[in-house]
């Protein structure tokens, strides 16, 4: 996944959301200067597929959500 977030054909405010540990909502209203509001739609917890594995730095098999 790091890999992935040092394209330069990624804007990077977009790679600086992808590749943070901590609150999203937060970076976005730093970045806009307005409030930031988030609903949840839909929400699931699967198994991670190989590729999601791989990206995560995970076990093939673990749960994500």
């Amino acid at each position: 996944m790091w890999d992935a977030l040092k394209r330069q054909d990624i804007p990077a405010c977009l790679r600086i959301c992808a590749g943070t540990d901590g609150s999203v909502t937060l970076l976005l209203e730093l970045l806009t200067g307005k409030a930031v509001t988030v609903s949840t739609l839909e929400q699931s917890v699967i198994k991670a597929t190989p590729d999601i594995a791989g990206l995560l730095e995970i076990e093939d098999g673990d749960e994500v959500n």
